[in-house]
C-alpha cells in the first residue's frame, strides 16, 4: 500500500519475472463480512491501482493474482496474495459557525483601522505614520533582495529530492529509450570488483565497426526482487536524469540478461580509482604531477557543477568514488537514486554508514537531506585528499572525534603539494554554516581563473599568474 484515505487507497507492486505471457491482472475487493465483492480487472504491465468509492473508517481485504496465457487458453494463478486494510477517518470541512466568527472578527478589526486612520488624519499624525511605514518596508525588501543576491548561486541546493528515491526509478519501465544494447554484443571477460549487490566485470563491447573495453555492473547469482528493483533503478537514473559529461563515468547502455537479469554497461577507467592512483606516486613527485593534480581538482569540481545542474546530490564523494580514464582525466562515479548508493557504505542489515570524514557536518547523522552545499564540503575533502597525496583526512582523529572537533572549529591544515590559492577554495568549501559556502557554478568560475585553455580542450594550470 502506498497511500490511504477515507474513501480510496493506492496500492503499488512489482511485476516478477516469468516465463509465461501475463494476459492480465486481476483485484478483487472484499468487504470485512464478505458480503460485498467487487471485480476490477488490470492491466498486464500495471505496477500501480487506486481503489476509489470506499467508506470511511471501513475494514477491507482484497485477492490479487495475474492471469498467463491469451484469449484461449488462461492460466489463474494458484496463490493470489491477500491483504487487509482499513480506510481512514474521513476529515470533515470547515464548521459554518467557525467561518461566521472569522467574518465578524475581520470586521470588528476593520472598523477598528478605520477608526484610527480616521483620528490620525485630523490630529495631523497620518502623513508621519505613513512616511515611518514607507521606511519599514523598504528595508524589508532591500534585507530580502541583499539575501536573495547573496545566496542565489544555492538554489540548486534546495530543489526537488526526487532523485533520492529509488522506488521512482525503480519502478519505471526499461523501454527502448533506455540506450537498449542486445546481449550478444557484450562480451564479459574477467570479474574486476564484487560489491554488496553487484558483480563489476571487465568486457567486450563489439558494435558494427570497432571493439571497446567496458564495465558491466550485473546483479549477483543470489539475485532477489530488492535487487532487481535497484539495478532498474540506478539505469533508469542514468538515462533519465543523469546525462553526459566528461568528468561524469559515462553510461553507455543497459542490456537484459535472461541469466543475469539488467546490466549495465559502463565506460572503462583504465588508470584505475584516484586514491590508489594518488598512493602510488607519492615516492614520484615532478612538476607535471603537480600540474595533473591541479587539473584533476578542476575536473572534478567541472562534473559536479554538472550533477548539482542536473539536482543529482552525490553524497558520496570522496576520492575512492573517482576513476581516471587513459588520459588521467577524472570521472566521478559512486552515487544514485538511492542515498546509500555507493557500493559497500551500508552494512548488511540495511542501516546507512556515514563516511564522518568525508560529509558535511549537517550529514553526520544522515545523508538522507544532503544536497550541493553538502556536496561541496565533501569536495573540499576530496581537494585535500589529492594534495596530500592519498592520505586519511584528519589524520591523527579517529571518526567518533571529528564532530565535536568541526563544531569546535577546526580546520585541517594545508597539505604539502597545496599552494595558498587551493587552499583557500578549500575554507571555502569548509564553512560550518553551508548557506556561507559558495556553490560548484561560483567554485567552477573561480578556479577557471586559474587555467588556461589549450587546443584540445586541455587545461594547464596558470602557476605564473599567481
Amino acid at each position: 500500500m502506498v497511500r490511504r484515505t477515507a474513501s480510496s487507497i493506492s496500492i503499488k507492486w512489482i511485476q516478477a519475472k516469468t516465463c509465461y505471457e501475463r494476459s492480465g491482472i486481476v483485484i478483487i475487493l472484499y468487504t470485512a463480512d464478505n458480503k460485498t465483492n467487487n471485480l476490477h480487472p488490470v492491466d498486464k504491465d500495471a505496477t500501480t491501482f487506486d481503489l476509489s468509492g470506499l467508506s470511511p473508517l471501513t475494514s477491507y481485504w482484497f485477492l490479487m493474482y495475474t492471469k498467463y496465457g491469451n484469449g484461449t487458453h488462461v492460466v489463474n494463478s494458484t496463490s493470489p496474495a491477500m491483504f487487509s486494510f482499513a480506510t481512514l477517518k474521513k476529515v470533515e470541512g470547515f464548521p459554518t459557525s467557525g467561518v461566521a466568527g472569522i467574518v465578524i472578527g475581520f470586521m470588528v478589526v476593520l472598523i477598528v483601522v478605520i477608526i484610527v486612520l480616521v483620528f490620525l488624519g485630523r490630529t495631523g499624525r497620518l502623513q508621519p505614520a505613513k512616511q515611518r511605514i514607507t521606511a519599514g518596508i523598504r528595508t524589508v525588501r532591500n534585507t530580502i533582495r541583499v539575501r536573495a543576491t547573496s545566496n542565489a548561486y544555492n538554489n540548486r541546493a534546495y530543489m526537488s529530492k526526487e532523485d533520492d528515491d529509488i522506488y521512482f526509478y525503480g519502478g519505471m519501465e526499461m523501454k527502448e529509450d533506455n540506450m537498449k544494447i542486445s546481449r550478444k554484443d557484450i562480451s564479459l571477460e574477467s570479474e574486476l570488483a564484487r560489491g554488496r549487490f553487484a558483480v563489476i566485470f571487465l568486457a567486450k563491447y563489439y558494435t558494427k565497426t570497432e571493439c571497446h573495453d567496458v564495465v558491466a555492473k550485473t546483479i549477483k547469482d543470489d539475485q532477489n526482487e530488492e535487487a532487481i528493483m535497484k539495478m532498474k533503478a540506478k539505469i533508469n537514473f542514468y538515462t533519465k536524469k543523469v546525462g553526459r559529461h566528461k568528468n561524469v563515468l559515462e553510461f553507455i547502455g543497459s542490456v537484459e540478461d535472461e541469466v543475469r537479469g539488467p546490466m549495465m554497461i559502463l565506460e572503462y577507467c583504465s588508470k584505475g580509482v584516484l586514491k590508489q592512483f594518488l598512493e602510488a606516486i607519492k615516492s614520484n613527485i615532478s612538476v607535471d604531477i603537480d600540474e595533473r593534480l591541479s587539473r584533476m581538482v578542476f575536473g572534478i569540481c567541472l562534473g559536479m557543477d554538472f550533477l548539482s545542474s542536473k539536482q543529482v546530490v552525490h553524497r558520496r564523494l570522496a576520492a575512492r568514488n573517482i576513476l581516471l580514464n587513459d588520459m588521467y582525466e577524472p570521472k566521478i562515479t559512486g552515487f544514485g537514486p538511492d542515498p546509500s548508493s555507493a557500493e559497500g557504505d551500508d552494512d548488511k542489515s540495511g542501516n546507512e554508514r556515514i563516511p564522518i570524514k568525508w560529509v558535511a557536518p549537517e550529514c553526520m547523522k544522515s545523508t538522507q537531506n544532503a544536497n550541493e552545499l553538502s556536496d561541496v564540503w565533501s569536495f573540499g575533502i576530496v581537494m585535500w585528499e589529492i594534495f596530500s597525496l592519498g592520505e586519511t583526512p584528519y589524520p591523527g582523529l579517529q571518526s567518533r572525534e571529528v564532530p565535536g572537533k568541526i563544531k569546535q572549529g577546526y580546520k585541517m591544515k594545508k597539505p604539502e603539494y597545496c599552494d595558498d590559492t587551493f587552499f583557500k577554495v578549500m575554507l571555502k568549501c569548509w564553512h560550518y554554516d553551508p548557506r556561507k559556502r559558495s556553490g560548484f557554478e561560483q567554485l567552477k568560475e573561480q578556479m577557471n581563473n586559474m587555467f588556461t585553455e589549450a587546443p584540445g580542450d586541455d587545461y594547464y594550470y596558470r602557476t605564473n599568474d599567481l
